[in-house]
């Protein structure tokens, strides 16, 4: 039986723009942020996702903003767990797209079967400095800042967590 390659875990350090930083014109801007520490800190977490109770398992992968974890259920069952987080009304249209789409398909015998989602808003108390940073460094190329506080829509740029849940194919492979 086929297994699964180890995570390279030293794809986990990403650049991100120190947003405490004033600074815009110098390299030293950048600081490296291990999200490691982070992603390991979800192993052997419970999750809810409506009806389904999950531990997590192992990481997956990583993308542009999501994770893949390797859940089970109570029962056993195995399943994959992809958690995004999105900081705008835009990007959460996308992943409710995205959900809507993998509903659509999963019908079909060789497209991973969608099993249940979540969409929940954080509340600022919850939301972790990685997150922030993480996320506000997707937003920096918006050349519309105009530092006004008093005018800026804090309701359109909540974090949301999008949880989906979907099979888990052991072999690694996605049709």
């Amino acid at each position: 039986m086929p297994t699964r390659l180890n995570y390279n875990q030293s794809s986990l350090n990403h650049p991100i723009i120190n947003p405490n930083n004033n600074n815009n014109n110098n390299l030293n801007q950048l600081s490296i942020i291990n999200t490691n520490t982070d992603m390991m800190s979800y192993i052997g977490k419970i999750l809810i996702i409506n009806q389904y109770q999950v531990i997590v398992e192992d990481i997956l992968g990583q993308g542009g903003f999501a994770f893949v974890f390797l859940v089970r259920s109570l029962n056993q069952q195995r399943y994959a767990l992809k958690r995004m987080y999105v900081n705008n009304e835009r990007d959460l249209i996308v992943c409710q797209r995205e959900i809507s789409i993998l509903k659509e398909l999963s019908s079909y015998t060789n497209i991973v079967k969608y099993v249940d989602s979540s969409i929940q808003r954080l509340s600022s108390s919850t939301q972790t400095n990685i997150q922030r940073k993480y996320l506000s460094s997707n937003d920096n190329n918006n050349d519309d800042d105009d530092n006004d506080d008093d005018d800026y829509d804090y309701e359109q740029d909540a974090i949301y967590e999008i949880l989906l849940l979907t099979e888990y194919c052991s072999n690694g492979t996605l049709v």
